[in-house]
This record gives C-alpha cells, sequence and structure tokens, in this order.
C-alpha cells in the first residue's frame, strides 16, 4: 500500500499519538507531572538552514531555521513527516506509531520567534510587525521542506504535515498554501478559522466539565461567578489568596489575573486532566454562590469559600509560581523584546493580538468558567499596552481577511486534510 492511501487505513490512536505539549508556563504541579515530561526525546543535536528573514521580499537578511530529524523509522518507500512548530521551544523530534506505520522521516522545526529562535536577538513591535506571521512560519517549514527532500531524504515518496493545535492549524494552512509541496496534512484540534470574540471556548470548556457530572460544571460556574463577584468588590483580596498580589498597582494586573484564573480551570480541560479539576471542586458541588438566584442574599463568605477551594486548586494543579510567569505579566511581555522572549509569551500573545484574534472572553450571558471581566475590549487593551501605540492590532475586518485567505470554515473541502477532532477539545470551537 502506498504512503498516501495508508493514511486512510492508520487508526485514530496512531494518529493521536503525537505527544503532548504543554506551553513552559504550563510545566510545573500536579498536571504536568501526570503527563511525566521528564522523559527523554530521543538525543540529536539541532540542525540549522538559512532562510530569508522576509520570505516576500527580493532581498534582505537570512536567519537559522533550528530543526531536529529522527529516521529511526525511515525505509525505502517511505514518506517525509513533518512536524508543524507550535507556540513554544521545539527539544526534539520523537518517532511515534504514525512515524513507524508511515515508514517515515521525521522533521521538527522551531517555530520563528519562539525558544531561542529570536532573529538578531529582536522581539520588538516593529521586528514582529515584520517577520513574525503566519505566512512567514508556513514560508520557513516549505524551505525546510525543499531542503530535506532534496538533500537530506531524496527517496521519500510523499510529503505529509502534522500537528496539534496552532500546529494543527498551521499543517491545514501548510496544504492548502503548498499544495504541490505538501501532499497531505493530519490536524489535530486545529483551531483553522480565526475569531475575534472567542466566547465559545468558554462554553466549551462547560460543556466538557458537565460530563460524566454535571455537578462539575455547576461548581466551576459558581466559582467563575465568585472570582467575577471578588474581582468588582474585593481585587486585592482576591488577589492575596491566590499569592498574586504583585498584580495590585499594576496598570494590567485586573485583567493578567482574570486571565491566568480563567486558564487555570480551561487548560485543564484542553490538555485532558478535567478530572483533576473536578475533583478539587467536588466541596463546592452544594455551596452557594452568586452564580444562582437563590444566592442572591448570601454572604461575601461564600464567594471567599469558593475563591479558596479553586485557589488550592490551581496551587497543586499548576505550582506555586503560576502566576508569577511572564505569560501572564503584561508588563514583563512588554519590556521582553531582546534575546529569546521569557517563555515565547510575548511571541505567542502576538499572534493572537495581530493576527488571529482567539480572545478567550467570558459569555456575558448564561454561565461562564471565568471572570466576566474578561471582554473583548479589555483584552484589545492588554494588546495595546503589550506591544505599544501604533501596532496593527487585530480587528473583526482583519479576522475576516485571515479567513477568505486561509480558508477558515471552508477548509472541509480542501483534499487530504484529516482533521482529528476530541469531544472535550475547545479548540474545536474555531
Amino acid at each position: 500500500m502506498s504512503p498516501l492511501p495508508l493514511l486512510h487505513a492508520i487508526s485514530l490512536s496512531r494518529i493521536g499519538a503525537l505527544g503532548v505539549h504543554l506551553p513552559e508556563h504550563l510545566r510545573h504541579g500536579s498536571i504536568a507531572a501526570s503527563f511525566e515530561l521528564s522523559a527523554s526525546l530521543p538525543t540529536s543535536k539541532p540542525l540549522y538552514l538559512d532562510v530569508p528573514l522576509d520570505h516576500f521580499a527580493v532581498k534582505g537578511p537570512s536567519w537559522r531555521l533550528k530543526y531536529y530529524v529522527n529516521a529511526t523509522q525511515f525505509t525505502a518507500g517511505g514518506v517525509l513527516l513533518v512536524t508543524m512548530p507550535s507556540e513554544g521551544a521545539t527539544r526534539g523530534c520523537p518517532s511515534g506509531e504514525l512515524a513507524q506505520a508511515l515508514r517515515a522521516a521525521s522533521v521538527c522545526s522551531q517555530h520563528r520567534y519562539f525558544g531561542d529562535s529570536v532573529p538578531l536577538g529582536d522581539s520588538s513591535t516593529r521586528a514582529f510587525t515584520k517577520y513574525l506571521s503566519v505566512e512567514q512560519n508556513l514560508a520557513d517549514v516549505a524551505a525546510l521542506i525543499r531542503h530535506a527532500r532534496s538533500q537530506l531524504f531524496p527517496a521519500a515518496t510523499a510529503v505529509v504535515v502534522q500537528g496539534g493545535s496552532y500546529a494543527g492549524a498551521s499543517s491545514a494552512w501548510m496544504r492548502r498554501t503548498y499544495p504541490k509541496l505538501v501532499d497531505a496534512a493530519i490536524a489535530q484540534s486545529p483551531p483553522v478559522t480565526a475569531v475575534y470574540d472567542f466566547a465559545r471556548y468558554d462554553v466549551s470548556n462547560l460543556v466538557a466539565l458537565s460530563s460524566p457530572d454535571s455537578r462539575c460544571a455547576q461548581a466551576q460556574a459558581r466559582v467563575g461567578a465568585a472570582l467575577t463577584s471578588l474581582l468588582h468588590s474585593s481585587p486585592g483580596k482576591l488577589m492575596r489568596l491566590f499569592g498574586a498580589a504583585h498584580y495590585e498597582g499594576s496598570p494590567t494586573g485586573m485583567v493578567d489575573f482574570a486571565y491566568a484564573l480563567g486558564d487555570s480551570s480551561s487548560s485543564a480541560v484542553q490538555y485532558g486532566r478535567k478530572s483533576i479539576l473536578c475533583e478539587a471542586l467536588q466541596p463546592g458541588y452544594s455551596s452557594p454562590s452568586s452564580a444562582s438566584p437563590s444566592a442572591a442574599g448570601e454572604a461575601p463568605h461564600d464567594d471567599l469559600a469558593l475563591a479558596a477551594l479553586f485557589a488550592n486548586y490551581t496551587r497543586h494543579a499548576w505550582g506555586n509560581e503560576y502566576f508569577s510567569s511572564c505569560f501572564y505579566n503584561s508588563s514583563c511581555m512588554a519590556t521582553a523584546t531582546e534575546g529569546p522572549v521569557a517563555q515565547s509569551a510575548r511571541s505567542w500573545y502576538w499572534m493572537k493580538c495581530a493576527h488571529l484574534g482567539y480572545l478567550q472572553t467570558a459569555p456575558q450571558q448564561g454561565l461562564s468558567t471565568r471572570p466576566r471581566q474578561l471582554t473583548a475590549a479589555r483584552l484589545i487593551e492588554q494588546c495595546a499596552y503589550i506591544f505599544g501605540a501604533g501596532a496593527p492590532l487585530v480587528t473583526p475586518a482583519t479576522v475576516e481577511q485571515f479567513n477568505a485567505k486561509f480558508g477558515g470554515g471552508s477548509l472541509a473541502g480542501e483534499s487530504r486534510i484529516f482533521e482529528v477532532d476530541y469531544s472535550d477539545d475547545p479548540w474545536k470551537m474555531a
């Protein structure tokens, strides 16, 4: 059987075995420990390929694209399996069941401006505006594929790209943009449609938490309502309860803190560990709070009790330094403009703030897992603070233009794009 028809015969378990990628800021606490992230990747040295810093300019400087190769599964007639770079550092290139099934040579690159791949050591808004975009990333991978096919694996019979989440969307965009270079794409949970106001992300998390026991979703909604109330009435007290007093007095402290609170629960769902969250919330399954009309007359200590319950969960799940990361600190991101960007936070925020949206807002009607202070307006203000006045920030109009260019929901009409979604994954909503 030739490699491309073989894709149809590969089990979902093999396609799904691309590995768990936890962002750097989530690699602490019990949830990270449950993934055994200390397991080492196959030992290999990084390789480098000189590529244009601006693929769309007539001439200009080049930079060194970092990548890894794993040929342990490659045999005659096999394919070139390219893992699209994610929004973080790349530390190696695993070769799992999918590579084995395809008899593939695996190639994994690191996204420009993520990890230690910072061209010219410049992470300024000016540099990002010119050089950090979906288009430049896809062009980097295209250059790497051409190099790998001609210089490393000329016997490869086809090119398959793969990835999950943002890298999954990039896989689909890669197949659409370079159909003569890429023969097929496997996209796991790919948010292929850019979204400005992404409240559906929160709705999906509540639905996921309702199974197998709806009391978990109800308790998380009560927590969300309690956090909303306390952020309005006693923000400093709430921040101190979570060990996050450094947000007090910060220009963006409220939105940074609220965003971290939202991620604390949503990340457990996204990475398949909602059971840890639900177990922690069990004492709150019957607690009253401002999430329910019957709680209108309840004393504030009920909200504080729910907040304390969630604070204990957050420390256990994500570690004591969770709120100290640059990812939840706009001032850190605003000033980290030279060399490797702390936890790649500034770079990913740029991709969202300038290109993709994915503004993870709280629904303003109905139930919510996160504080309702997270509105699109506040999140865009956060973007402006990080990247400065005049930065070309995302708008509903630019999102529409992006989707027109890269297909958005119409990607279902493209050939040889294999999309794998999971019932609990909130990114399926994009």
